[in-house]
């Protein structure tokens, strides 16, 4: 079972979902325009889908039937004992959509991209109580079981902005693919992909993240924030 924790204030919760996409290192393009977003699809159960609706009147999941749900997402529908998948993408621009200045006096124009140590992170829980960063080492397999964190404020619509923290998994399958070259299979050849551009530096996986200098990650119930 899936379960949805809303505070207003504050960090809220998917607990139990399954994930059918990360794409948290390299964004896509969004549908019908030039720009680019990341993306997390996730999968949670009707109660959690009839609980959602109750808050997010306006941040709607999809439902799809079990036999399609299977046929396009490759694994098994997680939640049997329904009819319907319950599937939602939480979605972060490239960049800011209007200018801004955070707390520590850094400005930001329209159009700049938004820095790596902003964007969401994946986070898988060690031995010794730490929760490692694998965000850039890493690449989730569809199947893979996490609990979300997210934080939400009210916007100019009458709903609710949400902004995707993090990911904790809980059930880890890593992705690994495979291609056919001038000497046979090669395993895991997409994973370069996960690396940013060469000019820019690659967060490392750490225990705990590291700011970027002269940068202050932005508080989310600051109304000046474009994202």
């Amino acid at each position: 079972m899936s379960e949805l924790i809303y505070n207003e204030k504050g960090f809220s919760y998917l607990k139990g979902v399954t994930l059918t996409y990360v794409c948290l290192t390299k964004p896509q393009l969004k549908y019908e325009s030039t720009d680019k977003e990341y993306l997390v699809e996730v999968t949670f159960d009707k109660a959690t889908y009839k609980a959602w609706k109750k808050i997010f009147k306006k941040n709607t999941p999809r439902e799809i039937e079990n036999a399609d749900y299977e046929k396009y997402k490759k694994i098994t529908a997680p939640f049997q004992d329904q009819d319907e998948q319950y599937v939602y993408k939480f979605k972060v621009d490239e960049k800011f959509s209007n200018s801004f200045k955070d707390k520590s006096g850094t400005e930001y124009a329209e159009g700049d991209l938004v820095p790596k140590t902003w964007l969401p992170k994946v986070l898988l829980p060690q031995e010794s109580g730490e929760l490692l960063d694998i965000t850039w080492d890493k690449m989730v397999a569809n199947g893979s079981t996490a609990d979300i964190a997210f934080k939400t404020r009210k916007n100019a619509y009458g709903g609710l902005s949400i902004k995707l923290d993090s990911i904790l998994l809980d059930n880890f399958i890593e992705f690994e693919s495979t291609s056919t070259g001038a000497f046979g299979a090669v395993v895991g050849s997409s994973k370069p992909a996960q690396q940013p551009a060469k000019e820019e530096e690659t967060p490392k996986a750490t225990p705990k993240a590291t700011p970027e200098k002269h940068e202050q990650e932005p508080d989310f119930d600051d109304d000046s924030i474009p994202f």
